[in-house]
């Protein structure tokens, strides 16, 4: 399922929009604010928000910080982030998709739009749509902002954050560090190396600022009271069923819910992804449901019995 089962990845694809506009210098800081408009409506789409007016209600203000958009995950704040800064621009009669471009050539940068080589036969490529490949309207590259639109492996996806983790280093994943014959290393596997560089080390920091926003105090507070930090974001997504519809004739959806993130988020060890996929059912299904809980207890698993936890003279000291 990990690298045999694609779907829309839903908001843990905002981190990916997060970083293409603080890489471009397109936003500078993660208090820099957007205004609430009215509905929450994403101008030059048919994109709106239902939770922005609620939270320019509860939080008496105008205005939405990226970070804090970030933590509600808000659809209109990065719908808007890929619009105002990749959408579609009249020249005259034609419509220019130099900047739509742009993004797309981001999202393969970060690999996220193919099949790399991997232990295990069978990883799907993902499926990124751009104005080349179909109609295009920025409704469609909002709805890639916030993670909707396109398909992607929980691998890819793990993959990603786990070079956030690592100050903007991309590894290769692999199961087999080396084949050995009789004692001797025939066939030497081990790291290597995706992109070496998919943002710098003070992108990479301020994005797992906003990680670790998000399960101290987001969608993922779940996760604020395991054993060690957690930097990490949620996402969720549905799935169809045979007539292509999200619903079937009882109103039931399907979900993906996901969690993806690394910890300890000051020193992270461990990269990790859960995505459940639910049965039809009518109740609410949430990444920073079960996906949330289920790392909490792989955390607090991995912090009984790694050495990395435990305390030494050295550290007592």
């Amino acid at each position: 399922l990990a690298v045999g089962r694609k779907n829309e990845p839903g908001s843990v694809f905002k981190t990916v929009t997060l970083m293409s506009v603080l890489n471009d210098g397109f936003i500078k800081s993660l208090d820099e604010t957007l205004p609430c408009a009215p509905g929450g409506h994403v101008e030059g789409t048919t994109i709106n928000d239902k939770h922005i007016p609620e939270y320019a209600g509860s939080h008496h203000t105008k205005v939405i910080s990226i970070l804090d958009g970030f933590k509600i995950s808000s659809n209109y704040v990065f719908a808007t982030l890929a619009v105002k800064n990749y959408g579609t621009v009249k020249k005259g009669k034609k419509v220019s998709y130099e900047r739509t471009e742009r993004f797309i050539e981001n999202i393969y940068t970060y690999k996220l739009g193919e099949a790399y080589d991997f232990d295990l036969d069978g990883m799907l490529t993902p499926t990124i749509p751009s104005p080349e490949s179909r109609y295009w309207t920025n409704t469609d590259l909002g709805s890639i902002g916030f993670g909707y639109s396109t398909e992607e492996t929980p691998m890819h996806i793990l993959t990603f954050y786990n070079a956030i983790a690592n100050k903007g280093r991309m590894m290769k994943p692999y199961l087999v560090e080396d084949i050995e014959e009789h004692g001797i290393v025939v066939d030497k596997r081990g790291p290597s190396v995706l992109n070496a560089a998919v943002c710098t080390k003070a992108v990479a920091d301020t994005i797992t600022r906003a990680l670790k926003a998000v399960t101290e105090e987001g969608t993922a507070k779940r996760l604020k009271d395991a054993k060690c930090k957690v930097a990490g974001k949620t996402g969720t997504s549905f799935g169809t069923f045979e007539n292509g519809q999200y619903s079937d004739a009882s109103g039931r959806k399907k979900y993906q819910g996901t969690f993806v993130g690394f910890f300890p988020a000051e020193d992270p060890q461990y990269s990790v992804i859960c995505a459940v996929y639910s049965k039809p059912t009518g109740k609410q299904f949430q990444g920073g449901g079960i996906p949330a809980r289920a790392i909490k207890t792989l955390i607090d698993g991995l912090y009984n019995i790694d050495p990395y936890f435990q305390p030494t003279l050295e550290k007592a000291k």
